[in-house]
Parts: structure tokens; sequence; C-alpha cells
């Protein structure tokens, strides 16, 4: 998740959804933590965020190649809102 973030996403949305990003960030840590999984997953943000280097270089060939505009992209992820019902993670039988 977090590498598809950081490499696809043109800066100028990149700002705008960071807060919301990290929003579910938090939310994720806290659902694993729940389950006492938490510094595992605190663990794995942590290593890839270390990993940034390698990334950056890659995100610069695509962003170069980009040729969609920011509205346009950002009317692609507008669309798509991801409910309660969709979130990665155990499903639970609605019987």
């Amino acid at each position: 998740m977090e590498w598809a973030f950081l490499k696809n996403l043109p800066m100028g949305l990149m700002w705008k959804y960071l807060p919301l990003h990290c929003l579910y960030i938090v939310g994720w840590l806290g659902y694993w933590t729940a389950r006492g999984k938490g510094r595992v997953v605190l663990r794995a943000k942590i290593d890839a965020l270390q990993g940034w280097r390698k990334v950056r270089e890659k995100r610069r060939e695509i962003q170069a190649k980009r040729r969609a505009s920011l509205r346009y992209i950002d009317s692609l992820i507008r669309r798509r809102r991801v409910s309660c019902s969709e979130r990665p993670g155990p499903r639970r039988s609605t019987r």
C-alpha cells in the first residue's frame, strides 16, 4: 500500500490525500493492535518507509511518463470510494 501511494500518486494529489492516507494507516494499526499484531504492522510500515530512496527513482520515471491530468486522476479517486464492506481483512458473515 505504501509503495502504490508514494510511487504512483502525483505530488499535487499526494498532499491532498496524505491526511486521509495517514488516518487509514492509524486505523489499520489500531485494527491489528487489537488483535495482538500491532508491533508487526508498525515494523512493516517503518521498513517500507526506509526503502524510500529506491522507490524515489522509480517514482521519477513513472511521473515523467504520466499523461493523465491531476484533475482526471483526482476524479477517478473520488469516484472510487471504499465502503466498510470493501475494507481489507477478515470478512464476517452477514447471515
